[in-house]
């Protein structure tokens, strides 16, 4: 994704600066820029593009701080540099902590069926709805992102009790467990050893380790699926184009991680029509089906 990507020239400040941080893991790096407050979204995929494995957000007045960190510093000074046009100034030191900060801060989410909360929240779940408790991590899919909340309401009726359901790039497992939690078997997989590990702490603190199996899979070579009745595809364009193949015996297929204007070829990789969409804010979901007619 390009700078010019930016709708409508909206862009007001952009600041960047790289930073090596020591936390509980080995030393990571960390990239950190303050945007716009309504170019927030789009520039966390930029850099979930570049390889972040999370990006944090933190509320600056009219604009919002991203905190995105890296498996090495090659790919956090790739990141900087695909952005470089954009920078203006440096920003603060990150501080050790930023991740547990993260993590605190994250508000409840209400999406579809569900409601998503950290393990330390207190927030009771509405009635009428399945509460998961994520820990996020490093890894991507607390819940709040549209592309995750978009997901998560075309969920329900897309999964049955005895569906086989396969989770590519599961990310925290969110999307694996709210499939478990309507009588799924799942298989979650991600190329993140990361995301991976994360996952399983997620699985097994919701209590669903019987029906969720978790999984590290090569991302240059990532096997056609075989037996399953259902995916979730919850990545960037440029790694939807790398899964769909794996993808073409599989009937039905939930997408998402989408901006407007890749959606049109996002359905022409996985060669389905269109059962049902969702949008917000320039993000789109869709549930693509081999048996479909166009829905909406």
């Amino acid at each position: 994704m390009a700078a010019t990507a930016s709708p409508g020239g909206r862009l007001r400040r952009f600041i960047v600066t790289l930073d090596v941080v020591s936390s509980s893991a080995p030393e990571e790096p960390v990239l950190t820029c303050e945007v716009a407050t309504d170019l927030a979204e789009l520039v966390s995929v930029l850099l979930f593009e570049h390889g972040a494995l999370a990006v944090g957000e933190e509320p600056a007045g009219d604009t919002v701080l991203l905190r995105a960190g890296f498996s090495t510093e090659a790919e956090a000074r790739g990141a900087a540099e695909a952005i470089r046009s954009w920078t203006v100034a440096a920003v603060d030191m990150v501080a050790p902590t930023w991740q547990d900060e993260q993590r605190v801060g994250l508000a409840p989410v209400l999406a579809g069926e569900w409601f998503v909360t950290t393990p330390e929240s207190d927030d009771p779940a509405p009635p009428d709805t399945t509460h998961l408790r994520i820990d996020p991590g490093r890894a991507f899919g607390h819940g709040a992102h549209p592309s995750t909340r978009l997901l998560l309401e075309l969920l329900p009726a897309a999964v049955s009790p005895s569906d086989r359901v396969i989770d590519v790039g599961t990310g925290t497992g969110v999307l694996a467990l709210a499939a478990a939690s309507c009588g799924a078997a799942v298989l979650a997989v991600d190329v993140d050893p990361v995301a991976v590990e994360c996952a399983r702490s997620n699985v097994d603190r919701n209590g669903t380790s019987g029906s969720v199996q978790v999984a590290l899979v090569d991302g240059g070579s990532m096997p056609v699926v075989e037996n399953h009745d259902l995916a979730f595809v919850n990545v960037t364009i440029d790694q939807h184009r790398r899964i769909a193949p794996s993808l073409v015996h599989v009937s039905d297929v939930l997408v998402s991680g989408l901006l407007e204007h890749q959606f049109e070829e996002a359905c022409s990789l996985y060669d389905r029509r269109v059962k049902a969409t969702r949008r917000d804010d320039g993000w789109v979901a869709a549930w693509l089906s081999a048996g479909a007619t166009d829905g909406g």
